[in-house]
């Protein structure tokens, strides 16, 4: 057990290192507008709506790629912890070959109280297909200090745990 898990963890870092340099650095501007995302996936927009709730600090959330628009139910956004748009941050890529992996826009929502110029936040990470809108996955994301080294973990989320059928019919790229 402890050789596949090794193997698994070897395939992940692996795939992490051929393609971590092809992510760049998205700005989520104050209208919701994702920059840096190319003209051909059409206009690209992030929006959010933030509530006074701090058991559910995000009320709403919807991502537009092109024509394709992607509203995330309740039982997604319940878990973003993010309370203001600096708490959120966005990288993508699509500059590899798409035979492999699709070309995707990330979104992390990150818990507040952080520094914001940091990557290692605890949080949550959606990524979405740039084509289509469609997300291809959620993660938690773990950060644990580990001496003076730092550990970030990204630990799937299976939708079908936390959402209801119908929810999961409603959310674009969910397991039908």
């Amino acid at each position: 057990m402890n050789m596949l898990r090794a193997l698994a963890v070897s395939t992940l870092v692996l795939w992490g290192v051929c393609y971590a340099d092809q992510d760049r650095v998205v700005r989520i501007r104050t209208d919701g507008t994702l920059s840096e995302i190319p003209a051909q996936f059409g206009p690209s927009m992030l929006r959010v709506r933030f509530s006074k709730s701090s058991e559910r600090p995000i009320s709403s959330l919807e991502l537009t790629l092109g024509t394709q628009t992607n509203r995330l139910p309740t039982c997604v956004t319940r878990f973003l912890p993010a309370v203001r748009l600096e708490d959120i941050g966005a990288s993508g890529s699509w500059n590899h070959d798409e035979t492999r992996l699709p070309y995707y826009v990330t979104v992390r929502f990150f818990d507040s109280g952080y520094d914001g110029k940091s990557s290692d936040r605890p949080g949550y990470a959606l990524h979405f297909n740039l084509r289509t809108a469609r997300l291809i996955k959620m993660q938690v994301i773990v950060v644990s200090n580990r001496g003076k080294d730092v550990w970030v973990h990204l630990v799937p989320v299976d939708l079908a745990l936390i959402c209801s059928p119908s929810e999961l019919r409603e959310l674009k790229g969910a397991p039908k």
